[in-house]
């Protein structure tokens, strides 16, 4: 069965994505493997930003009223301003920020605990260059390198690119498949002229790891806000880290894929169209666990004529799009699915085999 064999609104909308994905890539094969970050001329860009990079960024060093010590990075912002995760240092009574072979006290810090956003002073740092960061919006197969320090040695890049823009607290949380280490929280998140795009900061527990970066726009934000304050612990939670129901609708389904928990994954996300019916993620999240519950024809529905809709350029959509048909025999549409899925990724993009 082809799109013949489907209804007239599936064939419809179907056949309105794959126009819009085809005028995306009018600029034709170039363009998106420039995109894609192939090649060695790429490989040895992304060096040479990286290297200049480096000397922006300083190991943060958080201890606690136990002697504990927690390694994170900071990224200069500002003149002797350093950003980082409050999740490093919320414990800290004494804070010092490592370059090279000098250590530097930090004098006083400025948290927003809930979004994991700190921002530390010391006038030691005052002759360390702030990173430049960019005033463009992110989109979702934009090449990103991630940059800290790997377990508190050096600092360590991670190629990778923007998988999801999760709106959350008046911003986009960026969930990207640029790895990193621990004691790279609060490390940088750059685009491929080296501005910065995104703070560093958590990943998913498991396999396959989701990473995470706090959106630049909570940066600004907290720049203007600053009111700087002793170096002492500091209150709340780092809103990643609270119990699963209380995190927001990406982070819940994401752990319910994880878990393989279809049943709850399809409620959570149910309620997450719901509230965010502008949301592709959201429609994707419930066409993906109805697709794993057998429900394909409801998994084709909502990814069909919401995610690839909304996002025709979201390579997972597409993935799960080409699956859903294919458990349905609908060979024609699955085939068209998958010519869109090429286009936008590389074979290791981590699609499965129907």
């Amino acid at each position: 069965m082809g799109t013949r064999g489907l209804p007239f609104a599936d064939r419809r909308i179907l056949h309105f994505a794959i126009a819009v994905m085809r005028r995306f890539l009018k600029w034709g094969s170039l363009c998106l493997l420039t995109a894609l970050g192939v090649g060695g001329a790429r490989a040895q860009v992304d060096q040479e930003v990286f290297l200049g990079l480096t000397a922006s960024l300083l190991k943060v060093e958080a201890v606690g009223d136990d002697g504990s010590v927690s390694l994170g990075t900071g990224i200069a912002v500002g003149r002797g301003i350093v950003a980082t995760n409050c999740h490093v240092t919320r414990a800290a009574r004494a804070i010092e920020l490592v370059r090279g072979a000098r250590r530097i006290a930090v004098d006083s810090q400025y948290g927003e605990v809930e979004r994991d956003l700190c921002l530390l002073h010391a006038a030691g740092v005052e002759d360390v260059a702030p990173v430049a960061v960019s005033p463009a919006a992110l989109t979702v197969g934009q090449p990103v390198l991630a940059i800290g320090f790997a377990y508190g040695r050096a600092p360590q890049l991670g190629h990778g690119e923007v998988q999801a823009l999760h709106d959350y607290d008046g911003a986009q949380v960026v969930e990207h498949s640029a790895p990193f280490n621990a004691g790279a929280s609060g490390g940088g998140l750059f685009d491929a002229r080296g501005r910065l795009v995104g703070i560093v900061s958590f990943r998913s527990r498991s396999a396959p790891f989701r990473h995470y970066a706090l959106p630049v726009a909570w940066l600004h934000q907290a720049l203007l806000r600053d009111a700087a304050t002793p170096v002492r612990p500091l209150a709340g939670q780092p809103f990643w880290q609270r119990r699963p129901e209380g995190q927001p609708y990406f982070l819940r389904a994401a752990s319910l894929e994880a878990d393989e928990n279809w049943s709850e994954m399809a409620y959570v996300a149910q309620r997450w169209s719901a509230a965010e019916s502008f949301n592709p993620q959201s429609w994707l999240a419930l066409g993906k666990a109805r697709y794993h519950l057998s429900e394909s024809r409801s998994a084709i529905e909502a990814l069909l004529l919401r995610a690839a809709q909304l996002a025709p350029t979201l390579a997972a959509a597409w993935c799960q799009l080409g699956l859903a048909y294919t458990a349905t025999a609908e060979n024609g549409a699955a085939g068209q699915a998958r010519e869109m899925l090429q286009r936008l990724t590389t074979p290791s993009a981590g699609c499965p085999s129907p």
